[in-house]
């Protein structure tokens, strides 16, 4: 470990892993290490992505294992420095500490973030209207040209009595049980890719039972911790068996978790599956694809039409098994509001469909159309441009 900072009120120290274990000490050291976890995990729930989350705490050792939120920043405009802690205040959290020492900027995220909040508070905000249900739908095509669909897109909601399988299209009340949705992309000869999808959704089918009992329980139960499990474990068991059969050999897949709660909602993602997310006019990419080529897109260092043609574009830096020693999910709470839509889908989409494309359809689906007709219209239209490759798609409404 290397130390971050070593004062008399906390020893801050950054694990190779890139996790930040903070230890309080000195006066009300027991008050301050509650009250940064407390409203740590408040902001988590609120989907707040730009302060660190809680990754573990110690109550004996008052220590806090946290997110890593980048470097602290030397300089900021103090009008800029004001909307960042304005923009804090929108969550529900007032930083009392207001200063340019608390600020940090994430290279991953590519943002500003705010750290330190030992005596910060939680404040009363504007009630919302809140979200109540889910609409989706969901498809899987073999496209123009496979035999076979590797593709796996599946919907299931946990609840008191436990796993259930949702219809492809359909709604559900979020007060009924947590609602999950999954897109995978298998990749490997034979059956592997199938297979592979399989292992990553019945392992979700044993962990976020634990999660939603914890919750009704009225516990903070680690959502993204039992993701990252998740996918940890898959990733061995895939290359385990692949390993032990010659058939299986580069059996992997790619794939997007997108898991709501009434609290809150959470992805994983490893690959280039995707998950968009459409809300006040703009859509935004909310996972990163695992290539080389499209850090570089969106770095700047080329379009759109330049990363479509990059002989690379499709090569993965990261994939559940695939014989990769290790994997490293992209993990995020957010918080759905009302109006809010969301496409899951598999790199075959992305195929026939620009990012334009996607707006195009989702602000349909803002003004009125269903999610069955968006989804169609979008699966048609990728088929007709492209359809080189199998195609599986989710569009989700929140209402």
């Amino acid at each position: 470990m290397k130390d971050l900072k070593d004062s008399p009120r906390a020893h801050v120290r950054i694990g190779y892993d890139g996790r930040v274990f903070k230890t309080y000490r000195g006066r009300l050291n027991e008050e301050r290490f509650h009250n940064e976890r407390k409203i740590l995990r408040f902001l988590e729930r609120q989907g707040c992505d730009f302060v660190p989350r809680v990754l573990d705490s110690d109550e004996d050792e008052l220590m806090l294992v946290m997110s890593n939120c980048g470097q602290p920043v030397e300089t900021m405009s103090p009008g800029k420095m004001e909307k960042l802690y304005e923009q804090l205040e929108s969550y529900g959290v007032r930083h009392t500490d207001q200063a340019l020492r608390n600020v940090t900027y994430d290279a991953r995220r590519g943002r500003f973030c705010i750290i330190d909040f030992e005596i910060a508070s939680i404040i009363d905000t504007p009630t919302q209207k809140a979200w109540s249900t889910l609409r989706w739908a969901g498809k899987t095509d073999v496209g123009r040209f496979r035999k076979r669909n590797d593709d796996h897109f599946l919907a299931f909601t946990i609840t008191e009595e436990g796993f259930q399988r949702l219809p492809d299209t359909g709604s559900a009340e979020i007060e009924n049980g947590d609602v999950v949705f999954v897109v995978s992309d298998g990749m490997g000869g034979a059956k592997a890719g199938d297979l592979a999808s399989e292992m990553i959704t019945g392992r979700l089918r044993e962990l976020i039972p634990n999660t939603y009992q914890q919750a009704a329980n009225q516990l903070y139960p680690d959502h993204l911790g039992a993701l990252s499990e998740c996918l940890a474990d898959v990733h061995r068991a895939v290359n385990q068996i692949a390993e032990k059969k010659a058939h299986l050999k580069g059996m992997g897949a790619t794939v997007t978790v997108c898991w709501f709660t009434p609290e809150n909602a959470y992805f994983g993602h490893v690959g280039d599956t995707r998950l968009y997310h459409y809300g006040r006019e703009e859509l935004t990419q909310m996972t990163e694809d695992h290539t080389r080529a499209w850090k570089d897109w969106k770095a700047g260092k080329m379009n759109e039409r330049q990363w479509r043609a990059h002989p690379r574009h499709h090569i993965l830096q990261q994939a559940i098994g695939a014989g990769l020693p290790s994997v490293t999910p992209q993990l995020e709470s957010f918080q759905p509001r009302l109006g809010d839509w969301y496409l899951l889908c598999s790199d075959g989409l992305i195929g026939g469909l620009w990012d334009k494309h996607i707006r195009a359809g989702l602000a349909e689906g803002a003004a009125g159309v269903d999610p069955e007709k968006v989804t169609n219209d979008f699966l048609t239209k990728s088929r007709t441009e492209d359809g080189r490759d199998n195609i599986s798609l989710a569009t989700i409404a929140v209402s």
